[in-house]
């Protein structure tokens, strides 16, 4: 029996993995070169224990990423915010910003660092620990920390 389908949006600044993110997730190729995401990709992951209809959005303003489309998701479930564990704005600026689009839904939201192979984890777990924010570190490319992701939305999608 297929689970009942929840809806997932993926938010976060231009470049931070989030395509890739539904990519692994869907045990798609990661392409070598980055491509910006124009308009809304839709995707359906569905497996024994999840039903996820995943809303990828752009990160890029010149695409309507952040102003345009948030609005257009109703009912959404979940929110993941990627961030870009290389990139300091990322980290900075990234988690708050995005945090304040998700809540003008009523998901729950999980805070995912993505890139996590190409930094010294110590590093990380310092900032992010400082600020206390709860996060989950993954490796789209190496799919690095890939079941904690998995297992947070199947947590996350039956609530």
């Amino acid at each position: 029996m297929v689970p009942q389908q929840k809806t997932v949006i993926i938010l976060g600044n231009g470049g931070v993995g989030k395509t890739s993110i539904v990519n692994r997730m869907l045990r798609e190729k990661i392409p070598k070169t980055y491509l910006a995401t124009e308009g809304v990709n839709t995707r359906t992951f569905v497996n024994d224990k999840m039903n996820l209809k995943i809303y990828d959005f752009p990160g890029q303003e010149m695409y309507g990423g952040e102003y345009y489309y948030y609005d257009t998701v109703k009912d959404t479930d979940i929110a993941i915010v990627v961030v870009d564990l290389t990139n300091f704005l990322s980290l900075t600026s990234g988690v708050n910003h995005w945090l304040e689009y998700a809540k003008r839904l009523p998901p729950n939201v999980i805070i995912c660092g993505n890139k996590c192979d190409l930094l010294p984890a110590n590093k990380v777990i310092s900032f992010l620990g400082m600020h206390k924010i709860d996060h989950i570190k993954v490796s789209a490319k190496t799919g690095e920390n890939f079941d904690d992701l998995l297992r947070n939305l199947k947590e996350e999608s039956t609530k």
